[in-house]
């Protein structure tokens, strides 16, 4: 997968450049298990990841995929930190980790803002493994900003493809 990338015709991409790409990649180990990782990004009105990879026994396999409603931002540690919405009525943030050598994400904490018919019928809960508890609506965007604005943020240089 990697290769077939690296054989497009591929262009330097810098914050100067007047040019925006629609479609563009960045490879980084993001767990440091020497097992690179693909992000690809598609310009969708923001600043979104659209899929991450990783590789298992030399075949990519697909660990998660994003939107303009469910995007991922990641922390130098290899955190990431996803934040989605399925409308008005629900909104879930949550951070995750590829542990090294997995192909799939593993969910360290979440947290959901659930609207039952009206504003005054919004509920609120954090989850880490089995425990669930309530938190206050301060709580939930205050971990919303965190999760939206990570701390040490991972460095990412993503990588036009020509089309």
């Amino acid at each position: 997968m990697l290769d077939e990338l690296h054989k497009t015709q591929l262009v330097p991409f810098s914050d100067e450049d007047d040019y925006t790409p629609d479609c563009s990649y960045a490879v980084v180990d993001i767990n440091k298990d020497g097992i690179p990782e693909l992000l690809t990004y598609v310009d969708c009105g923001g600043d979104y990841l659209e899929v991450l990879y990783t590789l298992k026994n030399n075949k990519p396999v697909e660990l998660s995929w994003y939107s303009i409603r469910a995007c991922a931002r990641f922390a130098a540690d290899g955190t990431i930190y996803f934040r989605g919405s399925g409308g008005a009525g629900s909104s879930c943030i949550a951070s995750l980790k590829l542990k090294p050598g997995a192909s799939e994400l593993t969910q360290l904490t979440i947290a959901v803002r659930e609207v039952w018919g009206s504003e005054d019928d919004t509920v609120y809960y954090q989850a880490s493994g089995e425990e669930k508890q309530s938190i206050t609506e301060e709580e939930f965007w205050e971990l919303c900003e965190k999760y939206t604005n990570p701390p040490n943020p991972m460095p990412l240089t993503f990588i036009p493809v020509e089309q």
